[in-house]
């Protein structure tokens, strides 16, 4: 790989390599191909004139350059694909998300804008023709989009190549399941060459028939089955003292129930899929039952074992693990945080009230255990499940965000896994750890060699 500086050359369809490039004899002088992002030319090589003093110039026909969307004095990385007989230009890589037209310029992808801003600019920083887009921005004709970048406190529209690399973050579930975005992530997927990962929004049923066929990701997982009707209720209210109702493709604990067996009848606790929460109590599992058929919306759901979670102050608290790949495609934890609930909530998520502290805090505040073994424990937990999850899916992940929790005796159990992680959980000032690692990710996947 060498970085090259572009310029025109008035015969049509030719590429001339500069020295760094052009050591090698076999294919000087041959047909081959240029591509860029998703854009292929045929063409014709030669090498630079004798004498030629500067090694770093790319010299490309007009016509080429025209076709590849490219321009004189670009400086981009070049590396030569053998096999192919092609040289590449690059790497381009993107972020997709939905953009939404009616909101401000400087607003593009709402609430999801300033995390597509981050990563654009780390991966331009990486060496990396980066830019953002949304579905309705692809033209498949030309295999280019009309991507964004930013500028100042807005974006600027640019013609762009479709790239070779995507990172998935559209922002919703009822976004990602529409027939265009599913059309379009089918047709992007399938394109030789193009390496798209965070493909899906995870199912929790699906999540844990993977996990449960794994040997060593199976020991963190709670009693967990597809609810097919409210008989269950009785038979798990009887092996177990609280269990919970949850949607399989639900976010943000909105739409989960929590039911607890008491002395003398059942109390239910509901988070309602617009926000706040709901609780009562039912005399009798019949009223139970006929109160939650009220109020369950008609789509798949868990029935799941409730646990006796450590508590710290006296408010039950999980742990958000965020694990993340590394440019040598191994799961690393990048950072984790322990959230409490807040009081007399059924969950712990911050937008439900709940408070963010150290996990060794939430520890030593809540177990008499080593802080600092417990820490591996939990780390090493979410490696194992963040392989088992995308070897069992055949799908490619580039991070997780991954909700795992101890019980009163220390055992570690997991929550759930989330596919499209939040960065709220992460207080250090200045560009999330996170975003840095996932940048570096993408770029890495564009296979470019160097430093990515």
């Amino acid at each position: 790989m060498v970085r090259v500086e572009l310029f025109p050359l008035r015969r049509a369809g030719e590429v001339q390599l500069p020295a760094s490039l052009g050591k090698d004899s076999s294919y000087v002088g041959g047909v081959g191909s240029v591509t860029y992002g998703q854009r292929q030319v045929e063409v014709a090589f030669r090498s630079a004139p004798a004498g030629s003093s500067r090694d770093n110039r790319l010299g490309l026909g007009a016509d080429v350059m025209q076709a590849l969307d490219l321009r004189p004095g670009a400086r981009l990385r070049a590396v030569w694909d053998s096999g192919k007989a092609r040289l590449r230009l690059g790497p381009v890589v993107a972020i997709m998300l939905w953009r939404y037209r009616s909101l401000p310029s400087s607003y593009l992808f709402g609430p999801a804008t300033d995390m597509a801003r981050t990563f654009v600019r780390l991966a331009r920083n990486r060496g990396a023709v980066a830019y953002a887009f949304s579905p309705k921005d692809i033209h498949w004709d030309s295999r280019s989009v009309s991507g964004f970048v930013p500028a100042g406190r807005g974006w600027r529209k640019i013609h762009v190549p479709l790239p070779d690399v995507i990172y998935d973050r559209i922002q919703s579930r009822g976004i990602d399941a529409s027939r265009r975005v599913q059309a379009t992530k089918q047709q992007l997927m399938a394109m030789e060459g193009l390496h798209y990962f965070n493909p899906c929004f995870l199912d929790k049923w699906e999540t844990y028939e993977a996990l449960v066929q794994d040997p060593l990701a199976k020991q963190y997982l709670p009693k967990t089955e597809r609810l097919t009707s409210l008989d269950q209720l009785g038979p798990w209210l009887r092996n177990y003292q609280t269990v919970f109702i949850k949607p399989a493709r639900g976010s943000l604990g909105l739409g989960i129930v929590k039911i607890s067996r008491m002395a003398r009848g059942y109390r239910y606790h509901r988070i309602r899929m617009g926000g706040g929460s709901r609780a009562g109590v039912c005399d009798s599992l019949r009223k139970l039952e006929e109160r939650l058929r009220a109020f369950l919306p008609r789509r798949s759901m868990i029935i799941q074992q409730g646990l006796h979670l450590a508590r710290y102050g006296g408010r039950p608290y999980d742990i958000r693990v965020m694990v993340q790949k590394t440019p040598r495609g191994n799961w690393t934890c990048t950072n984790m945080i322990a959230r409490v609930a807040s009081p007399g909530s059924a969950v712990s998520n911050v937008a439900e009230g709940g408070t963010m502290i150290s996990v060794r805090r939430a520890i030593r505040g809540s177990l008499r255990i080593n802080a600092r073994v417990a820490n591996r424990r939990i780390r090493r937990g979410a490696r194992i499940i963040a392989r088992a999850v995308e070897t069992r899916l055949g799908q490619e992940f580039g991070e997780f965000g991954i909700d795992m929790a101890l019980d009163r005796k220390g055992r570690l159990w997991l929550i759930e896994v989330n596919a499209k992680p939040g960065r709220q959980s992460e207080n250090s000032p200045g560009v999330p750890p996170s975003m840095r690692r996932v940048a570096r990710y993408a770029v890495s996947r564009a296979r470019f060699s160097g430093r990515g």
